[in-house]
């Protein structure tokens, strides 16, 4: 393959993602700030140019969570896990939802997955403590 074609190609790309980029950075700093109602709706604003965004998704997601809004937050977080169905966040998200939430089952089963994608321990910790408390729930009949 030609190199100069592939430069070409990729400062394109580079081009036509850096006002996406840009955008993205305000919706971060919107959510640094705990402004959640605005980073919400400007992310929901770039999905629409970019649906498949799992970043953007995840932190609609997050936005959502924060608002209490658990049916936009699962919409945006489950889109997130099906496009990147390895990423440890919105799996161990829905599980945090769904746990709040009392459906203990589906919160079991997102716990697992998010224990499955962690990469460090931390996050591996994080998920097993929450599988622990709804597995040990589900075993008592709450």
């Amino acid at each position: 393959m030609n190199n100069r074609w592939v430069i070409k190609v990729a400062a394109l790309a580079a081009v036509m993602l850096f006002p996406l980029f840009l955008r993205a950075q305000d919706v971060r700093e919107l959510m640094r700030e705990k402004k959640w109602t605005a980073a919400r709706a400007r992310c929901e604003e770039l999905l629409k140019e970019n649906p498949s965004d799992a970043g953007l998704l995840i932190s609609a997601g997050i936005c959502a969570v924060n608002q209490r809004n658990y049916a936009a937050a699962i919409e945006h977080l489950s889109r997130a896990s099906e496009i990147s169905p390895k990423k440890f966040l919105p799996a161990y998200l829905l599980g945090v939802i769904y746990e709040e939430t009392g459906n203990l089952y589906k919160a079991r089963a997102y716990f697992e997955k998010a224990l499955k994608n962690a990469k460090d321990k931390k996050a591996k910790d994080r998920a097993e403590k929450h599988l622990d408390n709804v597995s040990e729930a589900i075993g008592e009949g709450r």
